[in-house]
C-alpha cells in the first residue's frame, strides 16, 4: 500500500505548528518522527500526522477532572524552578503537559 509523504511545509500547514515546535514535540515523543527520503531531506507519513491530529481532538473533547474547591488555579510561576526542571519556557511546559495527557 502506497502512503502519502508530506514535506515539512505541508506538515506545518496541516498542523498549524512552527518548525521549531514540531521538532520540540518530536524530542519529547509528542509528534511523529519523519522518515528519511534522501541524505538531505525527510518527510512525514500523512497517516501518522492525521492520527496525531485525531489524538489531539480526542484529548480536547475528553472531560477533565475538576479541581477541589479552594485549590489554586495553577502553580505560581517560578522561572528558576522551571529552569531547574529543564524547561525553558511556559510553552514547553504546556507542550509537555499536553503530550502527557495524550499518552
Amino acid at each position: 500500500m502506497v502512503q502519502a509523504i508530506l514535506r515539512r511545509l505541508e506538515v506545518e500547514r496541516a498542523t498549524g505548528l512552527s518548525r521549531s515546535t514540531i521538532y520540540e514535540l518530536m524530542a519529547v515523543g509528542g509528534f511523529p518522527k519523519p522518515v528519511p527520503l534522501t541524505p538531505r531531506s525527510v518527510g512525514w507519513i500523512e497517516a501518522e500526522i492525521v492520527r496525531w491530529q485525531r489524538e489531539r481532538i480526542e484529548a480536547r473533547d475528553k472531560p477533565r477532572p475538576r479541581r477541589p474547591k479552594g485549590s489554586p488555579e495553577r502553580e505560581p510561576a517560578s522561572p528558576r524552578g522551571a529552569a531547574r526542571r529543564g524547561l525553558r519556557s511556559e510553552t514547553q511546559r504546556a507542550m509537555r503537559d499536553s503530550v502527557s495527557e495524550i499518552t
